[in-house]
């Protein structure tokens, strides 16, 4: 098993706490956005609860990811053979988040008012918009696919004395 310093071990404990801070903050903002959103549709002054489905699913899924690495970093400290329950499932976490980023440039693309594609500029805003889709998408899914191949070396790993 790699020892880890005491310098480092300190450093590391903190990024699990702001991590778990930031979670806190999110779900904040989470109650924040969702009261909005119900007054506004309460009031008749927009479509306030599906711009919160458009923006509120990314953010569940970062802080699901925000909450794994929390976990991960916890795991590595610790001298527990298992890792968390969320930990467990953080490849099936990252594969939601990619689901979510379609989703959403799914729903945006709907609503949105784009240029007219006929033209240059809007042929470039869509391929540009696409391409960032697809990018996030495949990124999510590449940390996918490492994940669930690193968790079990580090499971061995720590069993191993």
């Amino acid at each position: 098993m790699i020892s880890i310093d005491e310098k480092k071990k300190k450093q590391l404990r903190f990024y699990s706490r702001v991590s778990m801070i930031s979670i806190v903050s999110l779900l904040g903002g989470y109650f924040v956005l969702y009261c909005w959103a119900y007054v506004k549709d309460t009031l008749g002054n927009g479509p306030g609860l599906l711009l919160l489905a458009q923006f509120f699913l990314p953010l569940i899924s970062l802080t699901l990811i925000i909450f794994c690495v929390g976990q991960f970093i916890q795991y590595v400290l610790s001298d527990k053979d298992q890792p968390g329950k969320l930990l467990r499932h953080g490849d099936k976490i990252l594969y939601y988040s990619a689901a979510m980023i379609v989703f959403t440039y799914v729903l945006s693309l709907i609503r949105a008012s784009f240029p007219d594609f006929k033209t240059s500029a809007g042929c470039l805003f869509l391929t540009v918009w696409v391409l960032s889709a697809a990018a996030k998408v495949v990124l999510l899914v590449v940390l996918a696919r490492v994940f669930r191949r690193v968790m079990p070396m580090i499971e061995e790993s720590k069993t191993m004395v």
